[in-house]
């Protein structure tokens, strides 16, 4: 929840894009549990203290820094129109990704085979990978299409 909705119990729309922003990282970290290594009873301090969740493995700079956005002070998140005109460009820009788990045994989870993951988070689109890297370091942003998993 929102730091206003866990102190005030306001519900907004600004308090959806805080949620929107923790389901995203839900999504890019492949279902991991937010705040899993916080006892629940120490979450609502820790969010109202204005902690954020750390990027996700398979998650792009560039997005991880749309979802930080949604994280911010209630009057500084931008509206859900934002959030959608620029998670269309990122879609138009990333190419599709091999996403690596961090679950040791990944033969029943990813259609892989072992001999196929190279450590690295793995563009499947060159040219699209080269063009984003290209946008995304006009824009200020990092400019790594590779991540190591480590």
């Amino acid at each position: 929840m929102a730091p206003e909705s866990l102190m005030k119990g306001i519900f907004t729309s600004q308090s959806d894009v805080w949620e929107f922003g923790v389901v995203m990282w839900e999504i890019t970290s492949l279902g991991q549990q937010p705040y899993a290594a916080i006892h629940n009873r120490h979450v609502k301090d820790h969010v109202c203290a204005g902690n954020k969740l750390v990027k996700p493995l398979n998650c792009p700079q560039i997005l991880y820094e749309l979802i930080l956005s949604c994280w911010n002070a209630v009057k500084k998140r931008p509206k859900f129109k934002l959030y959608l005109k620029h998670i269309e460009i990122l879609k138009v820009d990333i190419g599709d990704a091999i996403l690596i788990s961090e679950i040791s045994d990944i033969s029943g989870h990813v259609q892989l085979q072992p001999s196929e993951i190279s450590g690295y988070l793995q563009i499947a689109d060159r040219s699209t990978a080269n063009r984003t890297s290209e946008r995304l370091t006009a824009n200020g942003a990092s400019n790594d299409v590779i991540e190591p998993l480590i």
